[in-house]
């Protein structure tokens, strides 16, 4: 089990994705009724929350749709960067919490257990924003014969690629960052995503100094562990409880807990805090600057682990509970609990792209069959494959490469760039979809409202986008 758990961690921090509204965002969220099933097998409904800003909008404007994320906290829709675009195209600027987030259950406390997850279903969240959109044309008569761009990030990403392959006569764009469209394979398939790829290619691209040193870390770790060298790991690396000499359950839980930093600083290396996201500004190039003037490896793991832990509250190293402390104080924006549940059903990221193996990360051996096998006995339910998601849901190469009007951006720091399409081809089709890829960016970074810190780069990336966006939009060539 511990190697599905090693792959359910960073697959925790692979998906955080919503955004902590600024201050003077303040804003009113009002909800829609939705019925608990689309397609007949409930009779019920629930109250999906969402939030509209009509402050520019003109008659037969786009309607900007953000579509939530994995989160209980939803983006206001004044707090995202569509907003900034409805005031240049005279939109509608909303925001959509996804069923099961939030206040938006549609049993209440009891939305999760078992018998009631299974109305969490993709059609199902398709299907709420068409609905949403279908109401929102029916009380609006200016917005009536408005297109739609629906934009969303990491999971939401995924959401958006799926909404404009699945309902393309609803929505007319999608901006998908960094969407894991390509993510869904096993350990025979030769092209199955592998995050650590992608870090590794990163580091070594940024310092090869830094990297060797982070590999000799990890390498004198593992050798201390093996020869039950062990009595003063507590000590050096500040855990909360001492490593037991022979216990290769603890070890292995030790090495997913230290090596969890090394990927989510590069992720989520914004210029500023982001709350629930990373707690202090370039984690990456901090990681890459303890590595580079720390001569002692395990030092370089403690300062490592400290620069994020430390300053998010931690007092120490929980390695026991890896996946309950990287919630609690790595990436604690998420809803783990529904988010549990889609990775182990209709998002079936697989753990072989999880594997660190020829990297300078610890090896790791997944097993995609083990990990189906454990969400089935969790949950009850099957876990799709790659072939149903590709036919089902029209997510296969192919299709995706002939799609039109779908934006996949890409950030150099975001190793979920791994997972997204690689390239599509290049053709004279103005409304044939796009593949951008963005240097000096983080995960998602381009759909955050505008920020006095904001590089060079990621203000590029957006106006790059609302030109395409522009484009897809208009009649006029």
């Amino acid at each position: 089990m511990q190697h599905v758990l090693y792959a359910l961690v960073t697959l925790a921090c692979a998906a955080a994705s919503a955004s902590t509204p600024t201050p003077e965002a303040a804003c009113e969220y009002r909800h829609l009724t939705q019925r608990t099933d689309h397609f007949g097998k409930h009779n019920g409904s629930f109250q999906q929350r969402f939030s509209i800003i009509d402050d520019y909008f003109k008659p037969g404007g786009p309607i900007l749709l953000f579509q939530g994320e994995e989160t209980d906290l939803l983006d206001c829709a004044n707090d995202t960067i569509l907003y900034e675009w409805a005031q240049e195209l005279g939109g509608l600027a909303v925001s959509l919490e996804h069923r099961y987030f939030g206040p938006s259950k549609p049993f209440g406390n009891a939305s999760t257990t078992n018998a009631n997850f299974k109305f969490l279903t993709l059609d199902n969240v398709m299907a709420d924003a068409v609905e949403f959109i279908a109401q929102l044309r029916a009380n609006m008569s200016d917005a009536k014969d408005s297109k739609v761009v629906v934009a969303s990030g990491s999971y939401g990403g995924f959401l958006t690629g799926a909404f404009r392959l699945n309902h393309p006569d609803t929505f007319d764009v999608a901006v998908a960052s960094a969407g894991p469209a390509m993510g869904f394979g096993d350990a025979s398939d030769p092209e199955s995503y592998n995050w650590y790829n992608w870090l590794n290619r990163l580091y070594l691209d940024h310092s090869l100094e830094a990297s060797l040193k982070i590999k000799d870390a990890f390498s004198v770790l593992l050798e201390r562990l093996v020869t039950n060298d062990t009595s003063t790991l507590q000590q050096e690396l500040d855990l909360c409880t001492p490593v037991a000499p022979g216990n290769m359950t603890q070890a292995a839980l030790l090495e997913v807990l230290l090596g969890q930093v090394f990927s989510m600083a590069p992720e989520f290396n914004y210029p500023y805090a982001n709350p629930g996201r990373t707690p202090i500004a370039t984690p990456f190039f901090k990681i890459l600057d303890i590595a580079l003037n720390q001569s002692d490896p395990m030092k370089l793991l403690l300062e490592a682990n400290r620069m994020w832990y430390t300053p998010a509250g931690a007092t120490c190293l929980d390695f026991e509970h890896p996946t309950e402390f990287v919630r609690t104080f790595g990436v604690p924006l998420i809803n783990y609990e529904v988010w549990g549940y889609i990775t182990c059903t209709y998002v079936p990221i697989t753990t072989t792209g999880f594997t660190a193996n020829g990297t300078i990360f610890p090896t790791r051996t997944l097993d995609m069959a083990l990990q189906a096998a454990a969400c089935e006995a969790q949950y009850g339910a099957l876990m799709l494959s790659k072939a149903e998601m590709e036919t089902r849901y029209h997510f296969s190469p192919e299709e995706i490469q002939k799609s039109t009007h779908i934006i996949w951006s890409k950030g150099e720091y975001d190793p979920t760039s791994g997972v997204e399409p690689l390239a599509l081809p290049l053709v004279a089709d103005r409304h044939a979809s796009r593949t951008l890829y963005a240097m000096d960016v983080a995960h998602r970074e381009d759909l955050f409202r505008s920020h006095e810190n904001d590089r060079e780069s990621t203000k590029r990336l957006r106006k790059q986008e609302l030109e395409i966006i522009k484009s897809w939009l208009s009649d006029d060539i």
